[in-house]
């Protein structure tokens, strides 16, 4: 089993023999199964979370806790037509906290945002 720091289960995490094109991916409870060696290092890793290599031993399962990558993530901007690195914007970017929102008296988003 594949999880989070919080416990969570990480859906779709790679799960290969080191070495190897031998592999599977996480299910939708963080479970995965792979017949190995007793020789062989796992590698597991999912995106925005560290690496890990685990050696398999005489393991029949394996629970594996991913920690977070803050060092290689970016700050991105949801725009209306897709996600970009707020350093890759020609347009200017504002950020509007809703407290703010709810002091407008606007019946929609877009008149408060207006």
């Amino acid at each position: 089993m594949v999880t989070d720091n919080y416990g969570e289960p990480i859906i779709g995490a790679n799960i290969v023999v080191k070495g190897t094109t031998n592999g599977t991916v996480t299910d939708f409870d963080g479970n995965f199964s792979l017949e190995v060696p007793a020789s062989a290092t796992l590698t597991i890793s999912y995106i925005g979370y560290l690496t890990k290599e685990i050696p398999v031993g005489n393991n029949s399962r394996i629970a594996v806790k991913l920690v977070e990558d803050t060092q290689s993530l970016d700050e991105v901007v949801v725009v209306g037509y897709g996600v970009q690195k707020k350093s890759d914007l020609t347009g200017s970017v504002v950020n509007v906290k809703s407290e703010k929102l709810m002091e407008r008296p606007a019946t929609t988003v877009e008149q408060a945002l207006a």
